[in-house]
């Protein structure tokens, strides 16, 4: 047993590498891409005029949206603009939300108006949130039905 212990250490040390190299482990970002997509299609140039929506980045490059959600909570969103502006909102904790963030990813609909399909849960289906250009927000609280139960403005 101690043959067996000994050899294991002594591989165990060998395996070892004393360089100096740091090993940073990174998660790939992955952007889901819709079905049928040619890779013409994704190739983009600054010529283009053609706007099609959804997409994760604002097509007009005016302003970014920037979701603060920390263990599985939406705590709020950053707003940047092209001309260096940034706000802060913090998340109205008015609003009656009982679970945490479930995924689709978030993404603009149009140029003004950015989407957060689930933003967390309520008692009766989740919370969805249209975050728009000016900074405000609307909350809408949709069934599972996917009818629209409230609509809190801030």
């Amino acid at each position: 047993m101690k043959n067996i212990l000994l050899l294991f250490c002594t591989l165990l040390f060998v395996s070892c590498d004393n360089s100096s190299e740091e090993v940073v482990f990174t998660q790939p970002i992955v952007i889901p891409l819709p079905e049928n997509t040619a890779l013409d299609s994704i190739i983009e140039t600054k010529d283009t005029t053609e706007k099609s929506y959804p997409s994760y980045t604002c097509l007009d490059e005016t302003w970014n949206v920037f979701l603060d959600i920390q263990e599985g909570f939406f705590l709020s969103y950053a707003i940047h603009y092209k001309s260096g502006r940034d706000i802060t909102v913090l998340f109205d904790e008015s609003i009656p939300v009982i679970g945490g963030v479930d995924y689709p990813e978030p993404h603009f609909i149009n140029d003004t108006t950015y989407f957060a399909p689930n933003i967390g849960s309520s008692e009766k289906g989740h919370f969805q949130a249209y975050i728009f250009k000016n900074g405000s927000c609307n909350y809408i609280e949709v069934t599972n039905n996917m009818d629209t139960v409230a609509v809190y403005k801030k």
